[in-house]
């Protein structure tokens, strides 16, 4: 694997630390960009001694007295939150060189390589989106590499992904947030409505809901706590920034008020044949799901 200078936008949030880590391990030389300090003993001590050199530069990426690292480096790589990414872009474009790579790691895809190609057109372009938590262990997890064109950029993150044993899923950008919007901001959605329910005036702890529930019901408890430990910037990204998200709200929202109906029109037809259409969506999966449910089960 060739060895490069790195600008690391956002290098102390969770992906971008996940990647400092990743990077330095493959021998680059990183430079990190972030308001918040880093810990760069840590992080050196994280990668054994396989690290390469790390530059440290505490800063707000879009200040003007760091103007004259963007011109520098092979590739730089955006590990903020939607909204700083795209200021970035439009603020500092004009000084990257035509043949910079760009990476963004942007949980949604198709604003960011649009604004790109308005300002970098020349440049090599991917995108990454791990489909995981870094705080998992992330060997054989999911990761989506989004391309408009095979280039320099795309083959770079791909061989870094591979090397480290994870799992890669191609896409073009809206490819990318179209199906994103099933698995991240659907969930999201189904996960804060549970919240949001459970939060009105009930006479029942989550204590003692936990200790009567079924296990389905206690699941889904467990996966509602894993929105805390990420910032709101994550979720909100997903569902303010998604051109598809706002779909897939709607149709949790047709779905519900179809339900509402079936059940005041006391339809147990209807009841019953919504239930069976579980299986046709669910498919050739659904032996398999079935089994993986029964494992979790049985093992608590």
């Amino acid at each position: 694997m060739k060895h490069e200078t790195i600008l690391l936008l956002g290098g102390n949030g969770l992906i971008g630390n996940f990647l400092s880590s990743l990077l330095m391990k493959s021998g680059h030389h990183l430079v990190i960009i972030d308001k918040e300090p880093c810990e760069g003993d840590s992080l050196r001590a994280a990668c054994g001694n396989l690290y390469s050199n790390l530059e440290i530069i505490v800063s707000d990426v879009r200040s003007d007295d760091i103007n004259d690292i963007y011109s520098s480096g092979d590739a730089i790589i955006f590990a903020l939150p939607e909204s700083a990414c795209l200021d970035v872009l439009a603020s500092k474009a004009h000084l990257m060189k035509d043949e910079v790579k760009i990476i963004n790691t942007c949980s949604i895809q198709s604003s960011f390589f649009k604004l790109a190609k308005t300002f970098l057109p020349n440049n090599p372009m991917v995108g990454i989106n791990f489909m995981f938590s870094p705080t998992l262990p992330y060997q054989g997890r999911a990761v989506a590499l989004v391309k408009e064109e095979e280039s320099e950029a795309y083959t770079m993150m791909k061989n870094l992904i591979e090397y480290n044993e994870m799992v890669v899923f191609e896409f073009d950008p809206h490819g990318h947030d179209e199906k994103v919007s099933l698995v991240q901001a659907l969930p999201h959605i189904l996960t804060l409505s549970l919240i949001s329910v459970l939060g009105e005036k009930h006479d029942f702890s989550i204590n003692e809901m936990m200790q009567l529930s079924p296990p389905p019901m206690q699941m889904m408890l467990c996966l509602s706590s894993r929105l805390t430990q990420n910032s709101p910037d994550v979720y909100w990204d997903i569902q303010k920034y998604n051109p598809y998200s706002e779909k897939i709200r709607n149709d949790v929202i047709h779905s519900i008020t179809n339900l509402n109906h079936i059940i005041e029109e006391d339809c147990f037809k209807d009841f019953s044949v919504l239930l069976k259409n579980h299986e046709e969506v669910l498919g050739e999966s659904l032996n398999e799901l079935k089994e993986k449910w029964n494992r979790y089960f049985n093992s608590n």
